[in-house]
């Protein structure tokens, strides 16, 4: 017998080296956020955990290695992508920082330019409201929110709520 699938959820992972003050960043060059400055990641493959696609997705983007016990997930963001009023499909993304790994992060096809940023200086816009969410997204205690993002096909639809999961 088959085993449903369900398009409208996706699941991913978006993974963040933590250099002490800083970290890594690369260029995505596809998909969404093409040309932006973003973690290293992408979707998550049938019978994959989160830490293994995060494992898989440091190679093929980074050509770094990594270890399922050096990823610590600090949070899950769940983007709703939405029109007329109506969600179309949810991607929940894995958040996770990368606290050990081998080789430095070279450039590939997949994300450009690896950079180091000091993490109170990331080069996210004001008005982008992830990057924003993410460059804040550490207290004192390493709290982290857990931002649900409403994407419409117009401004008037959009709308943004986050939630304090861990």
């Amino acid at each position: 017998m088959k085993k449903h699938v369900n398009y409208n959820f996706l699941e991913g992972v978006c993974c963040y080296f933590n250099c002490g003050d800083k970290t890594i960043l690369g260029k995505k060059t596809s998909d969404i956020g093409i040309g932006l400055w973003d973690g290293y990641g992408g979707k998550i493959k049938h019978k994959e955990t989160p830490e293994e696609a995060g494992v898989r997705e440091l190679r093929e983007e980074a050509e770094v290695f990594v270890l399922p016990k050096h990823l610590k997930k600090v949070g899950e963001i769940y983007f709703h992508n939405t029109r007329y009023g109506k969600i179309i499909f949810t991607f929940k993304v894995h958040i996770f920082f990368v606290i050990q790994w081998g080789g430095y992060p070279k450039e590939t096809e997949e994300m450009k330019s690896p950079t180091e940023f000091l993490k109170d200086k990331l080069p996210y816009k004001k008005n982008d409201g992830f990057g924003q969410r993410l460059a804040s997204s550490h207290n004192e205690r390493g709290e982290a929110p857990c931002p649900f993002i409403y994407w419409a096909k117009t401004a008037k639809e959009n709308r943004q709520d986050t939630h304090r999961i861990y």
